[in-house]
């Protein structure tokens, strides 16, 4: 309990943060002001330091002493810079002195200039007469593993090479080239790409997956299709006419390819679900003009940071990430 609180300990002691989101919180205090993302928890946190009974809880140390002397504020936001002093600096600055604040997981993906972003966030930091003392920007890599939205962060994706392959444990991954990354794009999805399309006539789809579903008694395709959409676990379907009538026969996983797991039946049609929430693609840029080189968000952070810049020499082709919003 009260871990890193030891008094006992003569030493230099490092700082201590409890990392919230920027979040508004509906059940915690708030100020005369309203309520602001991330305020209201950090209000929490310091009463439950002060007066650790009104949670119920006996310390061993002295919270209050260690939040007063060795305690930062941090949250995570992607909420671009031109927001923090509205919607957050402004009241913390009032409310908290004595208390500084950090971002420990910044980056705003949505912004098409990242170093202006950046830089504004960097001055901010910079000011003596904000509490914010600094951040960290995130993330260094895409994290495919994922999926959806957070695919947007990071200054470098996985490129097309691949230079060698590691083992961990039994695991074979191969290891890639880095491409550096412009913003991401997004665009809404059209009604048309929203609904069932891609069907492949005369084809019966053959794959092995952990779940299936068999719906007798559907009428045509587009019902099968459907069906499909408005079932989770469904990948891909075939719809086929029997003696019986329709049925549509669900599946937990996709053909591996256009040849693969594909049978040629006359009286089936096969596809898959239109996509649900969003979908994306990592684009290859073969060339950047100057304009498009200095968007690219490792150099934005190179700029703002001061730093030596990237060799590009020595990376994958740059790539942008796509995005297709379906909601």
């Amino acid at each position: 309990r009260d871990a890193g609180i030891d008094e006992t300990y003569k030493g230099h002691l490092p700082n201590l943060t409890a990392t919230i989101s920027f979040a508004v919180c509906t059940a915690c205090r708030k100020l005369d002001g309203g309520m602001k993302p991330a305020i209201g928890q950090m209000l929490e946190l310091r009463q439950a330091m002060q007066d650790p009974s009104s949670v119920g809880y006996e310390p061993k140390h002295d919270l209050w002493k260690a939040y007063q002397q060795r305690f930062e504020n941090s949250f995570n936001t992607a909420n671009p810079a031109l927001d923090m002093r509205p919607l957050f600096l402004d009241a913390y600055d009032e409310h908290f002195q004595g208390t500084p604040v950090f971002v420990g997981e910044y980056h705003s993906p949505s912004k098409d200039d990242q170093q202006f972003d950046l830089q504004t966030m960097m001055d901010i930091a910079k000011d003596r007469k904000t509490l914010l003392s600094g951040f960290s920007f995130f993330e260094f890599q895409v994290r495919y593993d994922k999926g959806g939205s957070e695919l947007m962060f990071g200054m470098f994706g996985l490129g097309e090479s691949v230079l060698d392959e590691i083992f961990i444990g039994h695991r074979k991954f191969d290891v890639r080239c880095l491409s550096p990354l412009l913003p991401p794009t997004k665009r809404q999805a059209t009604a048309e790409e929203r609904a069932c399309g891609g069907m492949e006539a005369g084809v019966v789809y053959d794959v092995e997956a952990e779940w299936g579903l068999e719906v007798p008694q559907v009428a045509n395709p587009d019902d099968c299709c459907t069906q499909c959409t408005n079932t989770a676990e469904c990948k891909a379907w075939t719809w086929d006419l029997t003696a019986e009538g329709g049925v549509c026969i669900l599946m937990g996983a996709k053909p591996e390819d256009d040849k693969e797991g594909r049978t040629i039946k006359e009286s089936a049609v096969s596809g898959f679900p239109p996509p649900r929430d969003m979908s994306w693609q990592q684009k290859p840029l073969y060339a950047l003009d100057k304009a498009e080189v200095i968007k690219l968000v490792p150099e934005a952070l190179s700029a703002v940071f001061e730093g030596d810049g990237v060799d590009y020499a020595h990376l994958c082709r740059s790539a942008q990430l796509n995005f297709y919003m379906y909601a």
